[in-house]
């Protein structure tokens, strides 16, 4: 536990300093779930057409 506080301590010293930083990745990392998301759900549809 105490190195989980440790590392969200860090990450929140980084983000402080570079919030515009932080904002970018954030924002990358929700793009590529919401890619991910519907590359699974294509994959799903055309597994059902293929039936």
């Amino acid at each position: 536990m105490a190195e989980k506080k440790r590392k969200m301590e860090h990450y929140f010293y980084h983000c402080e300093r570079n919030p515009a930083g932080f904002w970018r990745l954030k924002s990358e990392n929700f793009e590529s779930d919401k890619r991910e998301r519907v590359r699974k759900e294509a994959d799903e549809l055309s597994n059902k057409l293929d039936q």
